[in-house]
């Protein structure tokens, strides 16, 4: 049977006060890493970055749910990487792909991390999830980190994890206390009117969602044409081409971002309604900076 132990901290999703005694530097991990995290400017971990680091680093089992944008991918990828420099393990990506192709044998697997664990189930991904793990070494590390913890979560965390740390921050009902929410009833024929009006009224960077790769080239040809400097991103672009974009976004050569994937941006704008309508605060979410504020519309 799961025995889950609960840790839960009821605190906005704020980085850990300058005064507090954990830093990256002072983490047990390896000077690489540190090097790294003091060049992007990452000094005080977020409090699910804190609470989980440590335990994932002695290789507990983790279970964690913080509201999106909270920092929990950093949560986990320190610790595989610490761990990666250590064993010189490759690591696996896409593994439904290795295994249809049977590339890869899953023998020496020994972290299993699900990530966005929630919208992984909510796109119908559970099948995938079971065929992938049926196969995994069943002496390893587990680590899920969500948003939520609704429906099939639950079945996750009773077949997958043991002895798992819980923990727990802030509430994941609603989004960042830095995103403003907004939303506009506009026909379609007025989508891209309104949406040059909102480029005109925001300030800083934005990120637009599309739900086709088509509308994302059209809306991205539209905007520079109309003088808004913007890029594009999606599926069938390649990895340059995503590169280039992203980081001309990033240096602002690029004050707008067209998408169909999920990025990160200070302010974000869906051009089409969400496709689950019971989750409209996920893309909101993710649209600002855990530490600035920003608008979602």
């Amino acid at each position: 049977m799961l025995n889950v132990s609960e840790v839960n901290a009821e605190r906005s999703p704020e980085p850990l006060a300058e005064s507090a005694t954990v830093r990256f530097s002072e983490m047990a991990i390896a000077p690489y890493i540190k090097e790294r995290l003091s060049g992007a400017r990452f000094t005080v971990p977020t409090p699910v970055q804190a609470a989980a680091i440590p335990l994932a680093l002695e290789g507990k089992d983790v279970l964690a749910t913080a509201q999106t944008g909270t920092g929990k991918t950093l949560a986990f990828l320190i610790p595989v990487i610490e761990k990666l420099l250590k064993d010189k393990t490759p690591g696996i990506a896409r593994l439904e792909d290795y295994l249809d192709r049977r590339l890869f044998h899953f023998n020496a697997l020994r972290i299993l991390i699900l990530d966005e664990a929630d919208r992984m189930l909510d796109m119908g991904f559970l099948p995938a999830i079971k065929r992938i793990v049926s196969i995994l070494p069943k002496e390893r590390q587990t680590m899920c980190f969500s948003a939520t913890m609704e429906g099939d979560m639950t079945r996750i965390v009773k077949d997958y994890l043991r002895n798992a740390v819980r923990l727990s921050f802030g509430s994941t009902s609603k989004p960042s206390e830095n995103v403003r929410i907004q939303a506009f009833e506009v026909a379609a024929d007025r989508k891209q009117e309104m949406l040059q009006r909102l480029l005109t009224k925001e300030k800083g960077k934005c990120l637009v969602f599309a739900r086709t790769k088509r509308g994302t080239e059209r809306m991205a040809e539209s905007l520079n044409r109309k003088g808004f400097s913007a890029s594009m991103i999606h599926g069938d672009r390649s990895q340059s081409q995503r590169t280039t974009a992203l980081t001309g976004f990033q240096q602002g050569r690029f004050r707008v971002l067209v998408a169909n994937q999920l990025r990160s941006a200070r302010s974000g704008g869906k051009f089409h309604p969400p496709r689950w309508p019971n989750r409209p605060q996920w893309r909101p979410r993710r649209s600002v900076h855990p530490f600035r504020q920003g608008a979602a519309l």
